[in-house]
């Protein structure tokens, strides 16, 4: 964690954003994911003044998800939901856990990716992000990475007056920020540093 406050002095960001423990699992069981936060929580508890914490879930876990919200959020010091690649956003079995971090005005930031080739069973596309937003109005949503593919990506979650973009997670690429303010004027626009683009033009945090 120090190495990361170190790459946000450098920017000039004040606040990071972190999720997932050390040892990452794309499909955890409800043991590896209170594991994964009890590793973001004990960071938190030396840098919170610098952190914001979000609790990683598995939907194919309902139960245990929603008790994580509640251990890490409503009697916690997190503040947002982080969703990988376990099962698809569009999902039903998502709907009970934005239900629970809605009324919490817990954002959930969700991986989202357009692969050549087609993605991983659960993996999330931008399109399918909208349709799980298009659900739950009242919940708040990060599209995380703008699907790689960012040209595509800004394009699906436009219509998404619930939605924000992240533009982290690739290279960067001349024309992302200005097409990201330019579709998602209505929102604003959620824009993460991240070790790898601590250098990058785009890596900046309001």
């Amino acid at each position: 964690m120090a190495r990361f406050i170190e790459f946000a002095d450098r920017m000039g960001i004040d606040r990071l954003c972190i999720y997932m423990g050390q040892h990452w699992s794309r499909d955890p069981s409800p043991e590896e994911m209170r594991m994964q936060n009890d590793e973001v929580l004990q960071a938190l508890s030396h840098w919170h003044h610098r952190a914001f914490g979000f609790v990683y879930l598995n939907p194919k876990h309902v139960e245990a998800s929603l008790r994580e919200i509640d251990r890490c959020i409503a009697n916690g010091p997190m503040v947002g939901v982080k969703l990988w690649v376990a099962q698809k956003s569009n999902a039903k079995e998502l709907d009970p856990i934005v239900e629970a971090a809605a009324k919490l005005k817990a954002v959930i930031f969700q991986h989202t990716w357009l692969k050549a080739a087609g993605n991983d069973a659960g993996e999330s596309g931008p399109a399918d992000l909208a349709e799980l937003a298009a659900r739950h109005r009242e919940a708040t949503f990060i599209c995380g990475h703008s699907g790689g593919d960012w040209e595509r990506g800004l394009r699906a979650i436009r219509g998404g007056k619930n939605i924000y973009t992240d533009l982290a997670g690739f290279d960067p690429t001349a024309g992302v920020t200005e097409m990201a303010v330019r579709e998602l004027a209505h929102n604003g626009c959620f824009t993460a540093a991240t070790p790898e683009a601590a250098v990058s033009p785009h890596s900046l945090a309001r």
